[in-house]
């Protein structure tokens, strides 16, 4: 309790809000009369009395606790974390454990809209572990403690055991850094004479990383983004510099036409031109969005039609942009003749219109 700020555990609260897709997250210990928080995001305060206290509400949950609506639920309305105009309303926390199995607190995120759903199956997985982290974190520093506690008896032993005990620590951010289902980065920005940051390069990657972009790690660790994928754009690189240059998290969504693939993710600092990168794939989410948005706007523009030619060259260019294609018409087949008659189509600049009559037999 009331010990200074760890990168470590700062570390953790960061990797939960990013995760989470959280504007709070919080690392909590438990005592009888108060929460106190060993790190924090998005949150000022350090403390609430226990009586305040989300947590304390879910000490004997066995798994996660979730409240996806605090303001409508009668146990945290009136929490002063829940009152306030920009307050709390949806709650998720994984417990702290000892090596008994008793409660600490908890690693918890907060958000300032309701949600029903709670937390997606990756969000909540990814809490769970970040937790497991987080308990293991503590379990070290009372071991750590005890190695100086001149009236233990194995003072000796535990600092020479210290060593072990970090490693031990380090193998658990590697196994959670590895188990992420989550796409994970560690990199460094390039910069020219001038300051500028015209690319950056991969220190550390994980395995979905790899499964998420279709690359073995072993040809993106040490070499730079415009390597392993030469057609990124200076905006995106950009973008990535803005969170070493502002010290602010940035969300994105980025499609990488090589891989015609469409991912979303949270970029952070961890500390001057070093930054780390979570993502998951979305391009089956897009797409869908996109293509129920191109029913909508067809729906509205074939209403607005005068002309069955109207409605086909309309109808050709929506469904063409919307599948990124190259040539996109409608044509009416006549099988006593073995023809199709093509209507005006639609075109990316450059290809041809196929509009008119082709038989079947100059096609084979």
């Amino acid at each position: 309790l009331d010990t200074p700020a760890e990168a470590g555990f700062d570390d953790l609260v960061a990797l939960a809000s990013q995760c989470c897709a959280a504007p709070i997250a919080l690392l909590t210990i438990l005592t009888p009369d108060r929460q106190w928080f060993k790190a924090r995001v998005g949150l000022a305060e350090r403390e609430v009395p226990i009586g305040d206290s989300i947590c304390a509400l879910g000490i004997d949950a066995p798994d996660l606790f979730v409240i996806p609506d605090l303001a409508a639920d009668p146990r945290t309305a009136d929490m002063a974390l829940v009152g306030r105009a920009t307050g709390a309303r949806f709650y998720a926390g994984a417990p702290l454990r000892d090596p008994s199995g008793a409660v600490l607190g908890s690693l918890c995120v907060l958000d300032t809209a309701p949600r029903p759903a709670g937390l997606d199956p990756q969000q909540a997985t990814a809490l769970r572990r970040l937790a497991r982290q987080a308990a293991a974190q503590l379990e070290l520093r009372r071991l750590l403690h005890e190695r100086d506690d001149p009236v233990a008896p194995s003072g000796a032993a535990m600092a020479a055991d210290a060593p072990d005990l970090l490693s031990i620590t380090e193998r658990h951010w590697r196994e959670l850094f590895e188990k992420l289902s989550e796409g994970f980065v560690v990199g460094e920005l390039i910069r020219d004479a001038g300051g500028r940051t015209v690319d950056w390069r991969y220190l550390d990657v994980n395995a979905a990383w790899s499964g998420l972009l279709g690359l073995p790690a072993d040809e993106a660790i040490g070499r730079t983004v415009r390597e392993v994928l030469p057609d990124t754009e200076q905006r995106w690189i950009d973008e990535v510099a803005s969170v070493c240059d502002t010290g602010l998290p940035r969300t994105f969504v980025r499609s990488i036409g090589r891989l015609r693939r469409d991912y979303e993710g949270h970029a952070f600092q961890l500390d001057g031109d070093r930054f780390a990168m979570i993502f998951v794939e979305v391009t089956d989410r897009l797409h869908a969005a996109r293509r129920l948005e191109a029913l909508l706007t067809l729906g509205d523009r074939l209403r607005e039609a005068d002309s069955i030619a109207e409605m086909t060259r309309t109808a050709a260019r929506i469904v063409g942009e919307t599948l990124n294609a190259k040539r996109a018409g409608f044509g009416r087949i006549d099988l006593a003749a073995e023809t199709i008659e093509m209507e005006p189509d639609w075109t990316v600049a450059g290809v041809g219109s196929i509009a008119g009559t082709h038989r079947f037999a100059d096609y084979g």
